[in-house]
């Protein structure tokens, strides 16, 4: 799988440590079909909705999202995409969280500061 496309230049280094965490990603064990007691009293309110339901929650857990930053609009979008019960999440952000993003980036905390986002 190729994660670049030729139009945006990365180091080689950069690219492959990229291709090798997708393939990991991407060979996750497959998340359990079936909605958990729990997962029912979490997701109630999507469950009465006819547009969505239980067949929809049941897509919604079997999906699988990759969100290319984790900053000012990934963060919350990674933080909305797992509250509503998105099975696998993949982040691509090989950028530190430092503390004057915490603002912002709704997903770091201090403890974390430092630490990559991907």
């Amino acid at each position: 799988m190729h994660l670049l496309d030729s139009t945006y230049q990365v180091p080689s280094e950069s690219a492959v440590r990229a291709e090798g965490k997708m393939n990991e990603w991407c060979s996750l064990r497959p998340v359990d079909e079936q909605l958990s007691p729990e997962e029912r009293a979490r997701y109630a309110r999507h469950l009465i909705l006819p547009e969505m339901g239980e067949e929809g929650q049941k897509k919604l857990k079997k999906s699988s999202v990759i969100v290319v930053g984790a900053g000012g609009l990934g963060s919350p979008t990674l933080l909305y995409l797992a509250a509503a019960g998105v099975g696998k999440i993949g982040i691509i952000d090989d950028d530190k969280v430092d503390i004057t993003n915490l603002q912002r980036q709704v997903i770091h905390f201090y403890i974390g500061c430092w630490f990559t986002k991907g």
